[in-house]
């Protein structure tokens, strides 16, 4: 591992997901992470903690140091913008989900990775979900027919595994908050990628429990393929 060339990884963006993003790239061994967090305070814990660069502006990381890869975990609202200035560097990229809180700007990204030779996903996790994995190759394989129904319940306690949600980018719908703009897309990924894309959608939302934020916490989704 000592002689191992170390992939050069800007996380952009150091709220709660990309602490994550950047102490289980560090626990590789594998790479060489640096961040981004305009945040004084929280810039100067995480330096601290895990013993790497941090910079307040994203301009300044580019104009510094050379990376080869970079991980977008600023709010919803910013990433097809900060996605572009990547490509324009030359990185590939990951950004978390959702890829964009509307259409503007989504069609040309693509375009611009290409342009640029360079790779863009979006962290859609669940498709590494060994279970999702084999029913989707269940359903490719003609072995359990034509899929006419699925159900998927899921949920998070936010007090415990969000505690910050108040301060955070899940707080308004603008910048990507709410539980259709949030954790609601990835099961409707998984599903897609499992049994085909969506042709209709039905939704009933609201704010059922949490106090101080303006977007549903609750939603039921029915579609149809």
């Amino acid at each position: 591992m000592a002689d191992l060339k170390k992939t050069k990884i800007l996380i952009i963006g150091a709220g709660g997901i990309g602490e994550r993003h950047l102490r289980c790239f560090q626990a590789t061994g594998r790479a060489d992470v640096s961040f981004c967090e305009p945040n004084d305070d929280r810039r100067q814990m995480l330096m601290k903690t895990y013993d790497c660069i941090g910079y307040a502006d994203l301009d300044d990381a580019f104009r510094l140091h050379a990376f080869e890869a970079a991980v977008i975990c600023t709010p919803a609202s910013t990433h097809i913008p900060i996605a572009h200035n990547c490509a324009e560097h030359g990185l590939h990229v990951l950004i978390e989900k959702p890829l964009s809180t509307s259409l503007k700007g989504v069609t040309e990204l693509p375009k611009a990775f290409l342009a640029a030779q360079r790779i863009a996903r979006v962290a859609y996790v669940y498709r590494s979900i060994l279970a999702i994995q084999k029913g989707r190759e269940l359903v490719s394989s003609g072995l359990v027919g034509p899929i006419r129904h699925v159900t998927v319940t899921s949920g998070q306690h936010f007090p415990s595994c969000r505690p910050d949600f108040k301060e955070i980018y899940y707080a308004k719908r603008s910048s990507g908050g709410g539980a259709i703009q949030d954790a609601l897309t990835h099961p409707v990924n998984a599903m897609e990628w499992t049994i085909g894309p969506v042709s209709e959608v039905a939704c009933f939302a609201g704010r059922q429990v949490l106090d101080g934020v303006d977007v549903e916490d609750t939603a039921n989704l029915i579609f149809l393929s």
